[in-house]
C-alpha cells in the first residue's frame, strides 16, 4: 500500500522520485525508494540519495538552540537585543518567539536582490521593513527567524554555525548530512530548473536580481533556496542542509528517545507537550501534524514524529524536479495516515 501511494505521486507528477522510511519503537518498519533522483540524466532513486532538506534545516537549527539551552548557554527568554542582533524594532524579540514563529518578523525577503548588493545581513535588516505584514504574538512562518537563530548560536559558541550543526549530526549518529557536501552529483536528488519560483516572487515585489541560475538545467548538489545559495553561500539557519533519509529519521528518533545526551529530557517533554497556536519549539502541530509534530521542506521533504506510537516518518521527494511543481499535501497526508 505504501508503495502504491509513493508511486501514485510519481505517476501524477507530484515529484520525480521519493524515499519513504517508517521507524517505529526502535526499528525500521518499512523503507522504499521509487522513481528518479534525476530524470534528465536517468539516475534512479535509491536509499543512498542525498536531498536538499530545505526547511527541515530549521529542525536542526532548533535542536542546536535547544542543546545550548540544555547546557545553560542560552534561555528561551533571551532577546535579540541581548546579542546586539538586528534593528531596535526587533530587539525585544525572544528566542522562544523565533522558534514559535510569533516574533512579528516578516516571512521572507530576498537578501540577494540587486538593490542590496554588497551589503551585510545586518545592514539589510536595518534597511528594510523587517516587520512588514506580520504581527507579534501571531504566527507568521518566517525564514528570517531561523536566519537570526543562526547568528545567536554563533554569538554564544566559538565554533562556526556549520561546525555546530555538524556536531549535532555527529551526536545523532549521522554520517550523511551536512552543508556544502562535496560529493559526486550522481549522489544527489535533483531539484528545480533554476530558481523560477523565487524569480516570480521577486518580480511580484518589484525587485530584480541579475545572477539567476539557468532554468535549462536542474539544480543538483547545491541548495535550491535563493537566500541560502546566493546570499549565505550555502550555510544558513533556515535552509542549506543536505542529508539522506537516515539523517532525517535519526533527528526524529532523538525526540522519541527523550533527547539523549544532546537535550535535557524535561525540555524535550515540554516541547512535545507545548501547543501554542498549533506550534511548538521549531515544529508544527497543525494540519498534517495534528496528532504529533513535524515539518515540511519546499523541495518536497517531510519529517513527522508521533510520540504516542513512538513513530517517525521520513518522506523525501524531489517535488521541484517536475515540469509544473505543485503542493504535496494530499500525498503526504496519505503517507502519514497509512501507518496509523
Amino acid at each position: 500500500m505504501l508503495h502504491k501511494i509513493i508511486q501514485r505521486g510519481i505517476d501524477e507528477q507530484y515529484y520525480a522520485g521519493g524515499i519513504c522510511n517508517i521507524w517505529e519503537d526502535g526499528k525500521d518498519y518499512e523503507t522504499i525508494a521509487l522513481g528518479w533522483a534525476n530524470k534528465d540524466r536517468e539516475i534512479p532513486m535509491d536509499l543512498t540519495k542525498l536531498f536538499d532538506l530545505a526547511s527541515l534545516t530549521k529542525l536542526y537549527t532548533a535542536t542546536l538552540v535547544l542543546h545550548h539551552i540544555s547546557n545553560k548557554r542560552l534561555s528561551l527568554d533571551d532577546r535579540l537585543g541581548d546579542f546586539k542582533i538586528g534593528p531596535p524594532v526587533i530587539g525585544n524579540v525572544k528566542v522562544r518567539e523565533l522558534l514559535l514563529h510569533t516574533s512579528g518578523i516578516t516571512s521572507w525577503y530576498p537578501f540577494y536582490n540587486d538593490n542590496q548588493y554588497g551589503k551585510s545581513f545586518e545592514m539589510i535588516l536595518n534597511d528594510i521593513d523587517v516587520t512588514k505584514d506580520s504581527k507579534r504574538n501571531e504566527v507568521t512562518y518566517s525564514d528570517l527567524n531561523f536566519m537570526l537563530l543562526r547568528f545567536i548560536c554563533e554569538c554564544i559558541d566559538a565554533r562556526t554555525f556549520e561546525q555546530q550543526i555538524q556536531f549535532i549530526l555527529n551526536e545523532i549518529g549521522d554520517d550523511d548530512g551536512g552543508f556544502l557536501l562535496n560529493r559526486p552529483k550522481s549522489e544527489f536528488a535533483a531539484t528545480e530548473y533554476g530558481n523560477q519560483i523565487e524569480h516570480e516572487m521577486c518580480k511580484e515585489r518589484g525587485l530584480t536580481f541579475s545572477n539567476w541560475r539557468s532554468p535549462e538545467q536542474p539544480i543538483v548538489g547545491h541548495v535550491n533556496d535563493g537566500n541560502a545559495y546566493y546570499f549565505f553561500e550555502g550555510v544558513s539557519g533556515h535552509a542549506g542542509l543536505f542529508g539522506s533519509y537516515k539523517t532525517v529519521s535519526k533527528l526524529g528518533q532523538l525526540y522519541i528517545k527523550g533527547g539523549g545526551s544532546l537535550l535535557d529530557a524535561e525540555l524535550v517533554e515540554y516541547l512535545l507537550e507545548l501547543n501554542e497556536n498549533e506550534r511548538t519549539l521549531g515544529f508544527s502541530k497543525s494540519g498534517l501534524f495534528m496528532n504529533g509534530l513535524g515539518h515540511t521542506g519546499f523541495t518536497g521533504t517531510m519529517l513527522y514524529i508521533e510520540p504516542k506510537t513512538k513513530r517517525v516518518i521520513t518522506f523525501l521527494a524531489n517535488r521541484l524536479h517536475v515540469e509544473n511543481p505543485k503542493d504535496m499535501y494530499e500525498i503526504r497526508n496519505e503517507v502519514i495516515h497509512y501507518v496509523r
